[in-house]
């Protein structure tokens, strides 16, 4: 992205380490067979969730978790 992490949104920063960190649990097989619930206050996050678009950078993340599933 060329971006700084500093120059990210807490928003984008707060999701990014969900994504990542359950990502890490799929791939090191701490999560098989598994239900997952993702919990946040970031009412931004959820916004994008339940929109289904945006031209956010919080909806690249959100197609990554959506992956994951």
């Amino acid at each position: 992205m060329g971006c700084n992490k500093s120059e990210e949104s807490s928003n984008y920063r707060e999701l990014k380490n969900l994504v990542d960190g359950l990502k890490q649990m799929i791939r090191t097989g701490k999560i098989v067979g598994a239900e997952v619930f993702l919990f946040t206050d970031n009412s931004t996050a959820e916004a994008v969730c339940h929109k289904g678009n945006s031209s956010s950078k919080l909806f690249e993340l959100m197609l990554r978790l959506r992956k994951l599933e």
